[in-house]
Parts: C-alpha cells; structure tokens; sequence
C-alpha cells in the first residue's frame, strides 16, 4: 500500500490581507464607530428636547446676537404650520421649527446634508439661547440673543 502525498493549493478567492489592507481595515472601523459616537451625542441633544414646545406669541419677532456683530434674527410664522428663522441660513435652506396650534417644538433642522439642528431655549421673554449643531457632530454653540 502506498501512501499518496495530497498538495492542497490555498484558496485562491480570499486574497492574503497585507499590512496595508489591514491598516485600511482598522482605520474604516475606527472611523465607523466614531460617527457612530457622534451621532448618539446628537441625538442624546434632540430626543431631550423632543417633546418641549414654547409658545408661539412668546417667539415672534427679532433677536440680536449678544456677540459685538450684534446679528438680527427674527421668528416668522409661516402659515399655521411653521415658524422659520430668518437671518441665520448655514445651508440651503433656514431654520424651521414645526408649530403645533398656538406652540411650537423647540428642535429646528435646516435642509442641508448633512442637516444642521438647533434647540432653542428661551430663557425670558427677552432672552433666548440657541444651541446649534450638526449630524456628525458632538460640538454645540451656543449664542445668545436679546429683544
């Protein structure tokens, strides 16, 4: 009885990963969880503000930046089914928040990709902070307006 020596040839569909391929590899992961980050952050900021609304009457009309430009902005109702930001356009498109009846939903987007957010906070009838932020993004800056 003989024995046969059986070669086996390595599969050639599963290509070897060099250092290089595996370096790209771990980098795409790393990247992947942090935006992953990122974005949980974002939505950590909106879902907290998710259901808070202002009333509208309380919103309408101009701010000013309390930075030395002294930026205007103003609220304007849009029909009954929004009120937009005038002054402030990070993208395409402006700050809109959704209005429901007589209140309006503290979270704003802008139309962009990625979009950009904001979440207002009105201090007093005369003071507002809006935090503004992005997809992707774990930075908020707040700016701070007066009537």
């Amino acid at each position: 009885m003989t024995l046969a020596t059986i070669k086996i040839k390595p599969d050639q569909t599963n290509p070897k990963m060099n250092p290089l391929n595996s370096l790209l590899f771990i980098l795409f992961l790393c990247s992947v969880h942090t935006v992953g980050r990122a974005q949980t952050n974002v939505d950590n900021l909106r879902n907290a503000n998710k259901n808070v609304k202002i009333a509208v009457s309380d919103i309408l009309g101009d701010f000013y930046a309390m930075d030395s430009l002294n930026t205007k902005i103003s609220f304007i109702a849009e029909g009954d089914g929004a009120v937009y930001i005038e002054g402030i356009q990070p993208g395409v498109g402006k700050y809109n928040f959704p209005q429901e009846q007589d209140s309006l939903y503290v979270n704003g987007i802008a139309v962009n990709w990625p979009p950009y957010y904001c979440t207002l906070n009105l201090i007093d009838k005369h003071s507002l902070e809006i935090q503004f932020y992005h997809f992707f993004d774990n930075h908020v800056q707040p700016i701070t307006f007066k009537r």
